[in-house]
């Protein structure tokens, strides 16, 4: 068992721990190995993350090493959601939810495919802290490391006392992967430690950067947001992160600036002599200035036209001058 498993940086591996829930086996995984009961429960409660999830393809894998995992198809087209019945089929349905819901979070803030703090030890950190504390406590696994919450050895159920445990515990929830990674940096035993965590079983299967990957995936999100802002199905996607995604699709350019730049190329200069402003270069400490002084200015040469018809409100008139 890995020291990554252990600190739930990875999903749970083996059934035999202090995740595995006290009752049977659910029978849907077992049995047939479906998948549909769960993503009807995403689609009912999780309708933008069903949407994203879209785009992936489902590949069973139980060699994973890991519960689950989203990542590039290694064809370098799409994504997939790998999955591994023989270890999800010991999870409650609350667990399995979270688990999915944990993925497509990855996939909505572009952890897969952009890497924008690398896929070191330190960021895997950083991604999955963005991610766990927006996950009801009902739906994670015990071993997951939250912002919070001191973190648990996944084998043994005892608490992570480190100075990378009690980094997590001092942390806030709500913040981005960008935050988390900055803190987990700021303490050079934390930093020490977490790059002294085994390589192998990480749980994000599939990472790199791509970038006809991130186009991709920019793309299913602009669809997604269009569609959830169009039937009002968020699901639990706060209104914060709703701006944000929005905010960082969107392309369009404040009118408000490209109007000031307008006005600005639009305008020259004059200028005119005057001998209330004294040229400081040509002034004599006996005689004073000899030489006049010059005052500029700028001129615009826009007509502006106002129309003043009912049409047009007071708030209009405020807005455009």
């Amino acid at each position: 068992m890995s020291t990554l498993e252990k600190l739930g940086l990875g999903m749970p591996s083996a059934p035999n721990s202090v995740d595995t829930p006290p009752w049977p086996v659910c029978n849907s995984m077992q049995d047939n190995n479906s998948w549909g009961p769960y993503m009807t429960r995403m689609n009912l409660e999780e309708p933008f993350l069903s949407h994203l999830l879209r785009i992936t393809r489902l590949v069973k894998k139980d060699d994973l090493g890991a519960s689950a995992a989203v990542g590039l198809d290694p064809s370098g087209t799409g994504f997939r959601f790998y999955l591994s019945p023989s270890i999800v089929q010991y999870y409650s349905d609350a667990q399995i939810h979270g688990l999915i819901k944990h993925e497509a979070f990855h996939l909505m803030f572009g952890h897969v495919a952009s890497g924008r703090l690398g896929f070191s030890k330190l960021a895997n950190l950083a991604y999955d802290l963005a991610i766990n504390g927006g996950i009801p406590a009902g739906e994670r696994f015990p071993s997951w490391i939250v912002p919070g919450v001191r973190p648990v050895y996944y084998d043994t159920g005892q608490p992570v006392n480190t100075p990378l445990g009690d980094k997590v515990v001092s942390l806030p929830v709500g913040k981005s992967a960008e935050y988390y990674y900055l803190k987990l940096c700021e303490d050079p035993e934390v930093k020490k430690e977490a790059e002294q965590l085994p390589d192998e079983k990480l749980g994000h299967f599939g990472w790199e950067h791509s970038e006809s990957a991130v186009q991709d995936l920019k793309a299913a999100l602009k669809k997604a947001v269009a569609w959830a802002d169009r039937t009002s199905q968020w699901g639990s996607i706060s209104q914060q992160v709703q701006g944000e995604l929005k905010a960082s699709l969107s392309s369009e350019v404040p009118w408000e600036d490209v109007l000031r730049r307008f006005f600005r190329s639009r305008s020259r200069g004059t200028r005119s002599t005057t001998w209330s402003r004294i040229n400081s270069t040509y002034c004599h400490q006996k005689y004073g200035p000899l030489v006049i002084g010059a005052k500029k200015g700028r001129e615009s040469n826009v007509v502006v036209f106002l129309d003043q018809s009912g049409s047009v409100t007071q708030d209009d008139l405020g807005l455009a001058l």
